[in-house]
């Protein structure tokens, strides 16, 4: 009875904290991207089915998007309950961890519990980003890895090798930085005990079949990987990496290293934030507390194992690149959680009521932040506490799609009586691919829609050309991109970004005549 209470709980927590409002929060440039690929696959499979690889992505993520784009009448909600259907699926992953672990099913719950309410789990279970996708399958090779080495040795052993190194491979075939976590998969190979009374202490042939089983696992992933090369654009994959990454050379030879670490408490703050301050410190109780020991101080190294090559190579780097190290985080917190709750129940008198005070208190800190974030999330999105860096890309520049889907209801409603051509800024990204993300599988015959670059200095030549002949043009652009001097009158409609930032503009340019065409503006 008391498990199925807990799982009605859990299923319950999660549908609502993922489902509520899932379409309200505004498009975010990289959502728009990956679902406008989705769309270019549907439209032409075999033109676009590996289109992502020229921009340096593997294509596995838009891959999976493309039956949701059936199934919804709004796209951005199609993308984004591909992100949903993941995350119900690493809320019982998580918990099969815990339990292959043999440290019993009040741990695995709390595993799942954190998947459920934690920040960092709901917001990436809610956008269409590619980053809990690749977690997801990274938990699986963990579990699957898990299998490998607590087993005996027998022929099935190889089966849950080779599943482990296809989901690494799977990993690998929705984001390259999934080779990040492999180092981490090592040391789990080598060192995860089921159990728990068991050092670390391993015999030659221990040894020799647990590299072997990390070596298999490596094998297989690579091969999945390296089937990409079955297309000319495979090359392009590892052309971006310095957009993101100083040159490992440039670090550490010639003393970068001395800046890049500077960032660290940033990253510490991520973490602290998005995990809560109490299930960090709880995590960080658990490397003292004699029960799980082990295995916590195992899951904890993993996880920063994970971080520190972006931290000491990253350039500019975001919450959602270290996204993936909360999967050994969260492992760690959960086992943490279980000691804690078992200290305090073995423990008596005073010592007892303290303990006890404590852990409510942590327990309660680590429910009220969550729903601090995941209720605003849901709702009141402008009032969401993210950390400064993601309030910016999420909410507040020209990455956040607020007025999106305000424009795109104000054109197409227009256009149902006349034709409209519309210029946005940018080339991709939040605009113009965020607006026809919208209109895909749509009639849009009296429609015309482009993207001229950024900033907008003048109208292309070549826009105008095209333009001729529609009833009216407009000008969708973000208020600090504008910089061709119009008229206020000719100002349709904006729609503002929270905390005074920039709004989302649409201008009425129909009266070419009145605008110079000077050069084309620069590409995003």
């Amino acid at each position: 009875m008391k498990t199925k209470l807990a799982i009605m709980i859990l299923v319950l927590a999660y549908l609502c904290t993922r489902l509520i409002g899932l379409g309200a929060f505004p498009v975010f440039a990289d959502e728009a991207i990956y679902i406008r690929w989705t769309q270019l696959m549907i439209d032409s499979l075999s033109e676009y089915a590996f289109f992502p690889l020229n921009d340096g992505k593997t294509p596995l993520f838009m891959w999976m998007m493309i039956p949701f784009q059936y199934l919804f009448q709004d796209q951005l909600v199609a993308g984004r309950f591909v992100s949903v259907v993941i995350g119900g699926l690493q809320v019982i992953v998580t918990g099969l961890i815990l339990s292959g672990l043999g440290v019993g099913k009040r741990a695995a719950y709390i595993a799942s519990g954190l998947v459920v309410l934690l920040p960092f789990w709901v917001l990436h279970h809610r956008l269409a980003l590619i980053d809990g996708t690749l977690t997801f399958f990274l938990t699986l090779s963990v579990y699957f890895l898990l299998k490998a080495v607590t087993l005996d040795q027998s022929r099935s052993i190889w089966k849950w090798r080779i599943l482990s190194g296809f989901s690494l491979g799977a990993a690998l075939l929705t984001k390259i930085p999934a080779v990040l976590a492999v180092p981490s998969l090592g040391v789990l190979a080598l060192f995860l005990m089921k159990n728990e009374q068991k050092k670390f202490r391993l015999s030659r042939f221990e040894f020799m079949h647990r590299s072997v089983t990390f070596a298999s696992i490596c094998t297989v992933a690579l091969i999945v990987f390296l089937s990409l090369k079955i297309h000319p654009a495979f090359g392009q994959l590892f052309r971006r990496g310095g957009d993101f990454l100083h040159p490992f050379s440039d670090v550490f030879f010639q003393g970068m290293w001395k800046d890049t670490i500077g960032s660290i408490p940033n990253y510490i703050r991520y973490f602290l934030q998005y995990l809560t301050p109490a299930v960090s410190a709880v995590m960080l109780i658990g490397l003292f507390l004699k029960k799980h020991q082990q295995r916590t101080h195992l899951f904890f190294w993993c996880g920063v194992l994970f971080i520190l090559p972006i931290a000491l190579l990253g350039k500019v780097v975001y919450p959602r690149y270290l996204f993936p190290a909360t999967l050994f985080f969260t492992v760690a917190a959960a086992l943490s959680f279980d000691a804690l709750i078992d200290l305090t129940s073995r423990l008596k008198g005073v010592r007892q009521i303290a303990v006890g005070a404590i852990l409510a208190l942590l327990i309660a800190n680590t429910v009220t932040q969550s729903m601090a974030f995941a209720i605003p999330l849901m709702s009141d999105y402008n009032m969401t506490p993210f950390v400064s860096s993601d309030r910016e890309q999420y909410l507040t520049e020209w990455s956040s799609g607020h007025g999106v889907h305000e424009v795109v209801q104000r054109i197409t409603q227009e256009s149902q009586d006349k034709t409209i051509a519309v210029a946005t800024e940018g080339h991709f990204g939040t605009l113009p691919d965020g607006i026809l993300l919208y209109l895909h599988r749509r009639p849009v015959d009296s429609l015309y829609i482009e993207g001229i670059g950024q900033p907008v200095h003048s109208i292309p030549e070549k826009f105008l050309e095209r333009a001729r002949g529609f009833d009216e043009i407009f000008l969708v652009v973000n208020s600090h991109r504008m910089m061709i001097p119009l008229d206020q009158s000719l100002l349709r409609v904006e729609y503002c970004r929270p905390f005074d930032a920039p709004c989302l503009q649409v201008w009425d340019i129909t009266d070419i005549e009145t605008i110079q065409p000077q050069t084309d503006a620069v590409s995003q």
